[in-house]
Formats: structure tokens, C-alpha cells, sequence
């Protein structure tokens, strides 16, 4: 089972290629804000910790980062920057996490394998949640939330012959799951806009296809919005980006409306690896297979390139001058952590 997820996390560096009966629109959406800059000052951390590889970050500001994920060592799966270093506090806690958001320096919520749900309230971590079906194995691999009285965390249900998507909600007080129809698929992202939630799924198909799926969830219900044969060159990502939410479909940036697509930008870099951070329309990163491109509104340049092969970039965040992007360097079996600055 986590071999499954661990192929998922390799899966992360493809893009997806097909449009949905939805439809896709070839008009370019509007541009609002001033070119991004592009003079950034940038230094790499390394961590290496046998048998782990980081998966997620988050942060609230660029001295409060969390780089954490699932190893060999419960404790040292949780790593902090507070502006100056990395470090681990060094306990043991019984979580091998997959997810981290927050909403403040002490507000913070990881979700990971076993069911588990843990709470940073600015002090330490608490197990806040345990999620258990009787002849189940669960995993949540993605949370989030629009407040802190409305957090999802979304998954997969593993009975050891069948396998599907799980959502629970959190309230602020409570973690209630949602009932919605069998999808035998992994879900691992999750975003949302006006009432509207979008998550990532993946699955395995009669013949052993990976087939990766893009839902809408809202008070309706929940319904696959966008969906392709899954092959090493095809991924989707979901991105929020000044309050607006993109979705990356192949080599393609699109907005989501009224049942339709809606395309942004249309990347033709061979290279181009399918996440995207960004602070406005005009000033996108882009996950690149060999370094980080940049588009300002008009065109895509390089502004980070790695020195070696085999190291594929995982997860970012944005600040207002800051960009943090957690890559691994699979020659060396270590975590970067690659901080660019603006001048």
C-alpha cells in the first residue's frame, strides 16, 4: 500500500495532456497585475535522514516553514525553519505524515498514514484525530481548509482488495466523514473557491493504467470534472493564486467556470514539470524538470537551474519576497531546500 503512494509522489513530476467532455476554451484569460520580478538571490539546506524523503511545505511567513514527511525515523519526519536554520525537535510521535497546512504560526494541521490527524497549536503537536474502519488501512494525503472551522482532509481506503477515495470535515470541533459514491481512486489534493472544492484523484484501471481524474465537490455532491490516461508526460495540478484557482492540464494553465475550462497560458516548454507557485497572473513559477522557470506575463525564463540530474522538485511556497521549493536529490538520497529571495 505505501509503495502505491510512493509511486503517486514519483508520479508528481508528469503533466496531463487530454480535456474532458466539459469542455476546454482556447481564449486567453485576462491579465490584471505588473510583471513579476525575476532577481533573486537564492541558497539551499540540505537534510539527509536514511529512508526519508520530504513530501510537503507550508508556512506562514519566511521565517515560520515546515518541511515534513513520511521515513524511516518518527522523529525526525517534522522539520522547522525559523528564518535561519532547519531543525527537528527530535520526538517520536506516531504519525508518518503526507499533508501539512496551516492557517497561522500556531494553527498548524499535518494528515498522514493510519488516519491520522495532528494539531501545532504554537507549542507542540497533538494528536487531534484518528480515523479507523474495520478492515481498513487509510492514508490522508492531502489537507486543507478556507478557515479553520471548515478543514478537509482527503485519502484513500484500502481493504487490500479494493481501494477508494475518503473526505472527512472538520467544523472546529469535530471530524465527520462525507458520504459520496465508491471512486476507486487515491485522492491527493485538494482546493477550494466559493463553496467549490477540487480535488486530484488517481487510480489504477482494469489493465493497470495509472488514470488521474480532476473532481468538483460542493453541497451537490461530487462529480469528475476533467480525466486522462495517466503517462509519463501527463499530470494535473490545482494551484490558488490570489484567491483564484488554476489548473495545470498538461502543458496548460486554465481557470474553472461555469463548467468549463478556460485557458490562462499555454507553456511550450518541453521541460515544463506541471506545479506552479505563483503571486499573480504575471508572476508564475514553474516547476520545471531541471529547475525553475519563470513566466512575468509575456514570456518564460530560467531562474534557477539544477547542476545535476536526477533531482526532481516535490512542493513550494510563495511569500511576498520569498519562494521556498523542496526538491530531492536522489543521487545523494537527500532533501533540498532551495530559498530564493528578492533583491
Amino acid at each position: 500500500m505505501r509503495k502505491f503512494i510512493f509511486s503517486l509522489f514519483l508520479l508528481c513530476t508528469f503533466t496531463f495532456e487530454l480535456c474532458t467532455s466539459a469542455g476546454c476554451s482556447s481564449s486567453t484569460g485576462p491579465v490584471t497585475s505588473t510583471a513579476g520580478r525575476r532577481d533573486y538571490t537564492w541558497t539551499v539546506d540540505t537534510i539527509k535522514v536514511p529512508f526519508t524523503y520530504f513530501y510537503k511545505l507550508w508556512g506562514s511567513g519566511p521565517s515560520d516553514v515546515w518541511s515534513i514527511g513520511p521515513g524511516g525515523g518518527l522523529d525526525k519526519t517534522i522539520w522547522h525553519f525559523d528564518g535561519n536554520n532547519w531543525s527537528t525537535d527530535g520526538i517520536s510521535r506516531g504519525i508518518s505524515p503526507l499533508s501539512i497546512y496551516g492557517f497561522s504560526s500556531s494553527n498548524v494541521w499535518l494528515s498522514g498514514y493510519e488516519g491520522e490527524i495532528w494539531h501545532f497549536d504554537g507549542s507542540s503537536w497533538i494528536r487531534n484525530y484518528k480515523f479507523q474502519k474495520q478492515n481498513y488501512y487509510l492514508g490522508f494525503e492531502s489537507i486543507w481548509g478556507d478557515s479553520p472551522n471548515n478543514i478537509y482532509a482527503i485519502g484513500f481506503a484500502d481493504s487490500g482488495s479494493a481501494r477508494r477515495g475518503i473526505i472527512l470535515n472538520y467544523n472546529g470541533s469535530s471530524w465527520t466523514e462525507k458520504q459520496i459514491p465508491y471512486f476507486s481512486y487515491d485522492f491527493f489534493q485538494i482546493k477550494g473557491e466559493a463553496n467549490n472544492y477540487y480535488l486530484n484523484g488517481l487510480m489504477y484501471d482494469s489493465t493497470g493504467k495509472y488514470i488521474n481524474s480532476v473532481f468538483q465537490y460542493n453541497s451537490d455532491g461530487i462529480k469528475i470534472i476533467y480525466t486522462g490516461e495517466q503517462t509519463a508526460q501527463s499530470w494535473s495540478y490545482i494551484q490558488n493564486i490570489a484567491g483564484t484557482l488554476y489548473f495545470v492540464l498538461g502543458n496548460k494553465i486554465y481557470t474553472y467556470n461555469n463548467h468549463n475550462f478556460k485557458l490562462l497560458l499555454d507553456i511550450n516548454e518541453s521541460n515544463f514539470g506541471a506545479q506552479i507557485y505563483g503571486r499573480s497572473e504575471k508572476d508564475i513559477i514553474l516547476k520545471m524538470i531541471d529547475g525553475l522557470g519563470h513566466y512575468n506575463g509575456s514570456d518564460i525564463e530560467y531562474i534557477y537551474k539544477f547542476k545535476t540530474n536526477n533531482i526532481s522538485i516535490v512542493d513550494g511556497v510563495i511569500f511576498d519576497k520569498d519562494i521556498f521549493i523542496l526538491a530531492i536529490d536522489f543521487n545523494s538520497s537527500q532533501n533540498l531546500l532551495i530559498h530564493g529571495r528578492l533583491n
